[in-house]
Formats: C-alpha cells, sequence, structure tokens
C-alpha cells in the first residue's frame, strides 16, 4: 500500500489555530532512550516549563485539549489544564510508535542490538519498515487519521503527544509528503502551530 499524504486529509473546517505539542520532557529524553509505549518521569524542570506553557495557552483560548493517553502525555496535559479550565479528552490513536524490542534502549544500543534493521530502514522505504515487534510510520499514520476524525477542529485546539505522531498528525493537515514527515524534528519546547483551513504551518518556541 503506497500512502500519498501530499494532498493532505480532506476537511471541513474554518478552524485556523491549531496547536501542537510534545509531553514534558522526561528522564529517558535526557538519556537518550527510546521511549515509545514506555513510560519515564516528566523532569522537574519540565513541570516548571509547562506552567509556563499553560499560562500561554490560557491567553490564546483554548477551547478543547486533546491528549495521547500515555502517562508523561496525562502528566503534562494535568499541569496545562489546570491553568486553562479545559478537560483533557484522551485519544488512543495519539499513542506514540511502538519502538517495539528498542524501547528503554538508546539508539546506539539498538543499532548494535538489531543491525539488521536498521540497515533495511537505509535501503528500503523507511516508512514501510516497522521496529523489531513495533510499528512503521505507515502504521502510525493509519492510527493518526483515526484521531483526527475525533478532534473537534471547529474549536481553537490543543494536542498533546509525541514527537512521532504529531509530525504525522500534522503532516496530514497540511499535506507534508512522507519524506518531510520522516525529516521532520519537534523539539518538546517547540508549538506546531497549525491553520489547517489554509494548510499552513508554523513553530512557535517559548
Amino acid at each position: 500500500m503506497v500512502q500519498d499524504l501530499s494532498k493532505g486529509v480532506q476537511l471541513s473546517t474554518k478552524c485556523d489555530s491549531l496547536y501542537v505539542i510534545r509531553h514534558g520532557k522526561t528522564k529517558w529524553n535526557a538519556e537518550g532512550k527510546l521511549q515509545g509505549r514506555l513510560n519515564s518521569l516528566l523532569l522537574p524542570e519540565s513541570r516548571k516549563f509547562l506552567g509556563d506553557i499553560g499560562s500561554y495557552f490560557f491567553d490564546h483560548g483554548i477551547e478543547a485539549v486533546y491528549s495521547s493517553p500515555l502517562q508523561r502525555c496525562r502528566d503534562s496535559a494535568e499541569i496545562i489544564c489546570d491553568i486553562v479550565g479545559v478537560p483533557a479528552i484522551y485519544i488512543g490513536e495519539l499513542t506514540e510508535c511502538d519502538h517495539g524490542e528498542c524501547e528503554g534502549l538508546t539508539l546506539d544500543k539498538s543499532k548494535d542490538r538489531f543491525p539488521d534493521f536498521f540497515a533495511e530502514r537505509e535501503s528500503a522505504d523507511k516508512w514501510f519498515v516497522r521496529w523489531p515487534g513495533g510499528e512503521s510510520y505507515a502504521d502510525v499514520a493509519c492510527r493518526i487519521e483515526g484521531a483526527v476524525k475525533k478532534i473537534d477542529l471547529n474549536k481553537r485546539c490543543l494536542i498533546i503527544a509525541h514527537e512521532t505522531a504529531n509530525k504525522i498528525l500534522v503532516g496530514q493537515l497540511v499535506g507534508w509528503s512522507r519524506i518531510e514527515i520522516m525529516e521532520r524534528k519537534q523539539k518538546n519546547n517547540d508549538i506546531f502551530l497549525v491553520d489547517p483551513a489554509n494548510r499552513n504551518f508554523s513553530v512557535i518556541t517559548l
């Protein structure tokens, strides 16, 4: 199956402000470990920063908050939602890519343990190559299509999820190619601002 995302998800919306952020930085983020479906505690400085993020979104009139159900996102959502006064809606399809047997390992250790997998990622179409015992970009993209259908894009929304899930979601909304999605990075303090109605995108860094 070839997934063509260049035209974006077909939408009927006037929404011009959809905000997409990652969960706060965790201990495993700082250690360079792949988290996937596993969890790691938010760093203390992340909790303070999430409070600043909450204040920013309070000033921008957020009407709905959607979050991945993984604990690092729940913890992030709780801090932000307490400030903006909007309850979080948890969507299972926003869960991070399943990194399978590489979860809890650094990238270097993963490469040492699974050299054939990483060689295949380089030689084949990486979009469709699954992590050992886990998912591919294509698998996550199918999930994210389901997530988009559960988001009310007629409201000013905030989405709190994960780097891979977020860049695929934004790519589907604005029409990025698969290569653009895979090459895109999102730091824990980057806010992706999407205009779904006009398929525009920008990055805000606080």
